[in-house]
């Protein structure tokens, strides 16, 4: 008799081995059914233009309009550009907790539309999270640039012209 057959249980670390295996089976068999199940989905939906099978477990989440639709912004293109002013004069006026609040309340749709004025471009499909970071940075931006002076004045009005003299020549 071999050695492994003597013991009538594996050792700690046979045990694990052998769990693994079965574990890494089941999410193969898992996948497999899953995928199967997707495939037939589609060929229902496609064959017998149903949008939802009857005992379909509903998504979960907020609804969204019908064959996936994007949600339409409730403002327009000025309205949006004129939002994110007062938000820039909420920030600079009141606080930036209030700015954040507010991007809250607003829609997605309404932040998708105010970052696209602002000139904002994502790799993907964006979240809120993102949407409002992105917002936020222009704010920041639009500040900054505001509250820019020059420090030194211009050269044509900091070294006043001197009669016969040329400036001195790097050699």
């Amino acid at each position: 008799m071999s050695e492994h057959n003597q013991q009538p249980f594996r050792s700690r670390d046979e045990e694990l081995e052998h769990l693994g295996r079965q574990m890494a089976d089941i999410r193969e068999a898992l996948r497999e059914i899953a995928g199967r199940v997707n495939q037939i989905e589609r060929h229902v939906k496609r064959s017998f233009g149903v949008s939802s099978l009857p005992g379909q477990a509903t998504s979960k989440g907020p609804r969204r309009p019908a064959d996936g639709a994007p949600e339409k912004p409730t403002m327009s293109a000025e309205e949006a550009i004129s939002a994110f002013e007062g938000l820039v004069r909420t920030w600079k006026e009141q606080s930036p907790e209030r700015v954040e609040s507010r991007l809250q309340e607003i829609g997605t749709p309404d932040l998708k539309l105010i970052a696209h004025e602002l000139g904002l471009s994502f790799t993907s499909k964006p979240s809120r999270k993102v949407l409002t970071a992105g917002i936020v940075g222009r704010i920041n931006e639009s500040i900054m640039l505001s509250r820019n002076t020059n420090i030194t004045p211009p050269r044509s009005q900091s070294v006043p012209p001197e009669s016969g003299s040329e400036p001195p020549k790097d050699s």
